[in-house]
């Protein structure tokens, strides 16, 4: 047998390499035209979103220096520029002053003619708060104001009278004036109230006069602020919630920042420990029963304890909890804090029947089918107002 010339075995490799690489080369050419087409979209999407980032910082930077953006940022709150507003904080620092100018001892000051009595028409009728009480609450308040709420403009307690701006004119039948006092929640420090409680105003008697409780509930804003700081920032609103409830109490035993013959109370959401709180002082104080007249509990971030059911005792009429098992912000919140919100189902059986027991009546209303969540409150409180017959 012949050997095969080295010339024609070199040809015949080459030949053999060529067929049999063309379709691999015609691959890798392909994959390689893709690659490059892969880095020319993530060349343009990325430039396409640097641009829309740059718009968006620009777009934010002029939201951020038109009027209404700086008024939410700094705090000012100019929604309180028409309404009557009253600082309990202020009035408790002034009192204080007072008691400490006019003599050396604060005791020697805890007598009848350091009553906040008046000689009014009201007070003429009415027998004004033991004198004694006047100076125990509002030593109380003091310690809670110079203590967690001093030296911070955001720890404000106000009473604000939405009637002025109210879409009914109040209408005075007596002189012996009844009152709706709303109590928002989580950041709503800087809430234009009387948006806010628009269904609240819509739905009273005309005769009662409607307040908003402002506590230092934070706002979105100086809560995220506070939250990289402080990964427990919502247990702090909720000790504020807790501490203004009992401001709250004071301030009526104290008839600040007017004597009410009786009062409603409609709170949302964490406004909801500020009421429990407030009767639990009350209660605690022997205030004088029908001095609360309803209680309305919305989406209550709180927990009441059946054992606990005595606190309702200085209610006169009824306590209303109004509620939602589709409020996953609630549920939420009981994921995190391990705590047991009242606003996502019916009121314990036993706390139910106990403070039916005091001759209270207690109404329930799931309102699933009309605000399916806790922001819808806001919302649809025209509808539920009336829907649990609120006047």
């Amino acid at each position: 047998m012949k050997k095969t010339p080295i010339k024609l075995t070199i040809v015949l490799c080459l030949l053999l390499f060529t067929h049999f690489s063309q379709g691999k080369w015609e691959y890798f050419t392909k994959a390689k035209e893709k690659i490059k087409s892969a880095c020319n979209f993530v060349k343009n999407a990325t430039a396409n979103a640097s641009n829309k980032i740059a718009e968006t910082i620009t777009k934010t930077k002029d939201n951020i220096l038109n009027s209404e953006t700086v008024e939410y940022f700094t705090g000012i709150n100019n929604n309180e520029a028409d309404l009557e507003v009253y600082d309990y904080k202020e009035f408790i620092e002034n009192y204080q002053l007072s008691l400490n100018t006019t003599s050396s001892s604060k005791a020697n000051n805890c007598a009848p003619d350091v009553s906040i009595c008046t000689d009014n028409e009201y007070d003429q009728k009415h027998e004004c708060q033991d004198p004694p009480l006047i100076c125990e609450v509002s030593e109380l308040s003091a310690s809670i104001i110079e203590g967690d709420f001093s030296n911070s403009t955001r720890k404000v307690v106000k009473f604000l009278n939405l009637t002025p701006n109210s879409i009914q004119e109040v209408e005075y039948d007596n002189d012996e004036p009844e009152v709706v006092i709303c109590i928002s929640g989580f950041t709503s420090q800087k809430d234009d109230y009387t948006k806010t409680w628009e269904g609240v105003i819509k739905n009273k008697d005309p005769h009662k006069e409607v307040f908003a409780f402002k506590w230092p509930s934070n706002d979105v804003w100086g809560y995220f602020k506070e939250l990289f700081g402080n990964a427990r920032a919502h247990r702090k609103i909720f000790s504020f919630a807790t501490k203004s409830g009992k401001l709250l109490a004071h301030a009526l035993i104290m008839g600040y920042p007017k004597r009410f013959s009786k009062v409603t109370f409609v709170s949302f959401s964490l406004g909801c420990e500020v009421v429990r709180s407030c009767l639990e002082e009350l209660h605690r104080l022997n205030a004088t029963k029908n001095f609360i007249e309803e209680v309305y509990l919305m989406a209550g971030a709180t927990e009441i304890a059946p054992k606990d059911y005595e606190i309702f005792s200085i209610i006169n009429k009824k306590l209303v909890h109004i509620y939602t098992p589709l409020d996953w912000i609630l549920k939420w919140n009981k994921f995190v804090e391990s705590a047991d919100p009242i606003g996502r189902k019916t009121l314990n059986k036993k706390l139910k029947r106990n403070i039916e027991s005091l001759g209270i009546e207690v109404e329930q209303y799931d309102i699933s089918e009309i605000a399916d969540g806790h922001g819808k409150f806001r919302g649809k409180l025209d509808l539920i107002m009336r829907e649990s017959e609120f006047h």
